[in-house]
C-alpha cells in the first residue's frame, strides 16, 4: 500500500490502482507491510483510506476523461463520504437516472445535508417525471 499512495502522489493514480488491487486479491497486507510477512483478511485503517483514496482519485480522472462507466465502476469499490454522490452522478451522465436516484438516496442516507445530492436526486426525478416522490 506504501508504493500506491507514492505513486498516488506523484499523479499516477491507475498505476496505484494496480498496488491496490494486488494487495486486495493477497488478501488484505502484503508482506513487507508490517504484516509479519503474512497477508490478513482485512485492511487497516491507513490501509482503507489509502484505497479510497486511490480509487476516488482514478474515479475521477476518468471523470474528466468523459469515462463514466470507469468512474462509476471505481467509486463503487470506495467506502469515501463522496463516492455515493459521484457514483450517482456518473449514472445520471451515462442516462442510468434510476441507477442514479438510487445512488443519490444512498448519500442522502448518509449526509441528510447534502444539498448536491439532493439536488442531483431530484433532477433525475424530474427527468423520469416521478413528481410525486
Amino acid at each position: 500500500m506504501e508504493r500506491a499512495f507514492a505513486l498516488l502522489k506523484l499523479g499516477r493514480a491507475e498505476e496505484a490502482l494496480v498496488d491496490v488491487e494486488a494487495v486486495e486479491a493477497e488478501g488484505g497486507a502484503g508482506a513487507g507491510e508490517g504484516s509479519g510477512g503474512g497477508t490478513s483478511n482485512t485492511l487497516s485503517p491507513q490501509q482503507g483510506a489509502i484505497h479510497d483514496a486511490v480509487r476516488d482519485a482514478v474515479a475521477r480522472s476518468r471523470m474528466a476523461a468523459d469515462d463514466f462507466e470507469g468512474a462509476a465502476a471505481a467509486f463503487s469499490r470506495s467506502s469515501s463520504a463522496t463516492a455515493g454522490y459521484n457514483q450517482a452522478v456518473c449514472l445520471m451522465n451515462l442516462g442510468q437516472d434510476e441507477g442514479a436516484v438510487e445512488m443519490f438516496r444512498s448519500a442522502v442516507k448518509s449526509n441528510t445535508r447534502d444539498w448536491r445530492s439532493w439536488q442531483g436526486m431530484g433532477g433525475c426525478l424530474v427527468k423520469l417525471e416521478k413528481h410525486e416522490e
